[in-house]
């Protein structure tokens, strides 16, 4: 009977704490912000722009960065920046 009292109490808990998480889950997920991230083709040196989603501007602003590749490669970009 313990046992069976005991598992109940631990199911309601854990139940409670992944309705906590999915929640928090969801707001976390609705607070991105959209982002554009703008480059240079390596080649043809023509801008494009690049949509990025983040939690904030220091986060987006290091996505953009990581699409800085070498320039002389045909699919190369460089001197992305966030407008």
């Amino acid at each position: 009977m313990y046992v069976a009292a005991r598992y109940k109490v631990n199911h309601v808990n854990m139940r409670k704490i992944l309705i906590i998480l999915a929640a928090a889950f969801c707001l976390c997920s609705s607070c991105r912000k959209d982002y554009t991230c703008e480059c240079y083709d390596g080649w043809g040196g023509g801008a494009f722009d690049i949509q990025l989603k983040a939690i904030n501007h220091s986060r987006a602003e290091k996505k953009c960065l990581s699409h800085n590749d070498p320039p002389p490669t045909a699919d190369g970009t460089y001197g992305c920046h966030l407008k």
